[in-house]
């Protein structure tokens, strides 16, 4: 009987704790009224992730904000506008395959 409590405590806590994953805040930014002086073009993230057997995640958690925080480094100063997530998956022989993908476009004043 012992045995089985062990056991059923340590799948509750694998189950309740593997889920875990990062916030992703997305700051407000000012709208610039479109003119001749500014430039609209298109960034793009994508990150993947893997849920082996159905239970153990691999890359899961921080997919999110790796992907953003690419849009983000594309930016480069501009301001980001229409942003969109959009989640997939596929599945695989030992499990399945998660990713993430942030596009938005980038604002930025001509020099």
């Amino acid at each position: 009987m012992n045995f089985r409590i062990r056991i059923f405590f340590l799948i509750l806590v694998s189950l309740l704790f593997s889920c875990v994953s990062t916030p992703v805040f997305i700051p407000e930014s000012k709208i610039h009224a479109q003119n001749s002086n500014t430039i609209s073009i298109p960034a793009y993230g994508k990150e993947c992730g893997f849920l082996f057997f159905m239970f153990l995640p691999i890359g899961l958690s921080d997919r999110s904000a790796k992907a953003f925080s690419k849009v983000v480094a594309q930016a480069e100063g501009g301001s980001l506008s229409e942003v969109t997530f959009q989640e997939s998956w596929y599945w695989a022989l030992l499990g399945t395959r998660y990713c993430t993908t942030v596009t938005a476009f980038v604002t930025k004043g001509l020099p």
